[in-house]
């Protein structure tokens, strides 16, 4: 798929002149990363901002869509992390306007859960905003979708280490193994 053809593509021109085939497989790679929209990501957002809650239900909602949005559309993902640097400067801008939105709204949550006492900030709103967005997006380095963990898993899984990592008095439901989602998914898990 496109993630291999991108990996071929590079290859190919690590080893000498870049033949045509070469160019090719750069120009797909070059149109799947611009074709990602993240027309969903303003939606994650007004979605999780509607539930009532402490900051920290909200958080633990806005982990599990965002690792939900990556699963689902990996390898559009996975291509466009791997190529943001190809991207056009318009492009670019396009995209990191979208993500400082995103990054405030996560401070926005911070902030409220610290000020809710459900969350306790070792570092400034915006840095541990930086850090959490930043663990989220590195699963396109590492996720494996032929793996023996069912993707349903891995959401459970990342959004209980990266939550946990933030209560100061996980609410009912959340204890060191499991955070709350919004449904059961642990039935679900491929062995």
């Amino acid at each position: 798929g496109a993630i291999e053809a991108t990996r071929r593509a590079t290859e190919l021109l690590r080893d000498g002149p870049a033949p045509e085939r070469a160019r090719a497989l750069i120009s797909y790679a070059i149109t799947l990363v611009h074709s990602v929209r993240l027309d969903d990501v303003p939606a994650i957002v007004e979605e999780v901002r509607t539930i009532e809650g402490s900051g920290l239900v909200k958080l633990v909602q806005l982990i599990h869509r965002h690792l939900r949005f990556y699963v689902d559309n990996r390898v559009k993902a996975t291509v466009f992390f791997r190529e943001y640097p190809m991207l056009t400067p318009g492009r670019r801008v396009e995209i990191e306007s979208i993500a400082r939105t995103y990054r405030h709204f996560v401070v926005e949550i911070l902030e409220q859960g610290a000020n809710d006492g459900t969350i306790e900030l070792v570092a400034p709103a915006p840095v541990a905003a930086l850090a959490l967005t930043e663990m989220l997006n590195s699963v396109s380095r590492w996720y494996d979708p032929g793996g023996r963990l069912h993707p349903d898993h891995i959401v459970e899984m990342m959004t209980s280490i990266l939550v946990n990592g933030f209560a100061v008095n996980p609410p009912a439901g959340v204890d060191d193994r499991n955070a709350p989602t919004p449904g059961p998914l642990s039935d679900k898990v491929a062995n």
